[in-house]
C-alpha cells in the first residue's frame, strides 16, 4: 500500500482488533468538557486486562501531558491500572470543531 493515509487507517483498525482479541479495555477521562489554549486539566486513565495472558503496561501517551509516563505495570487479570497525568494545551494547539467547519473558507 503506497497511500500512507489508508496505512494508518487500516493499522490502527488492526491494533483495535488485536486489543479486543487480547481482552484489553482502556480509556481516558477528564472531568472537562470545553478547554482552550493555555489551559491545564487532569486526565485520568485506566486499562483493564480481562485475559489470563500476562501483558506488561509500558506507557500511557496523551497529548500534552506534562509527565513521563513510563509504567512498566504487568496487569494482573480483571485488576485496573490508574494513572492521571495533567496536560497542559500549548497556546498553538488547534481548536477541534467539526469537519464542515475547518474547511476551506472562501
Amino acid at each position: 500500500m503506497n497511500d500512507k493515509y489508508w496505512v494508518k487507517v487500516k493499522s490502527a483498525e488492526l491494533l483495535n482488533v488485536i486489543k479486543s482479541c487480547a481482552g484489553i479495555w482502556a480509556e481516558a477521562v477528564t472531568e472537562e468538557n470545553l478547554l482552550s489554549p493555555r489551559s491545564e486539566v487532569k486526565v485520568s486513565a485506566g486499562f483493564v486486562v480481562r485475559s489470563d495472558v500476562p501483558i506488561t503496561l509500558k506507557s500511557i501517551q496523551i497529548d500534552y501531558q506534562l509527565k513521563d509516563s513510563t509504567l512498566n505495570s504487568i496487569s494482573v487479570k480483571g485488576e485496573m491500572i490508574s494513572v492521571e497525568r495533567m496536560i497542559s494545551i500549548p497556546e498553538n494547539a488547534e481548536y477541534s470543531q467539526p469537519y464542515w467547519l475547518a474547511g476551506r473558507k472562501s
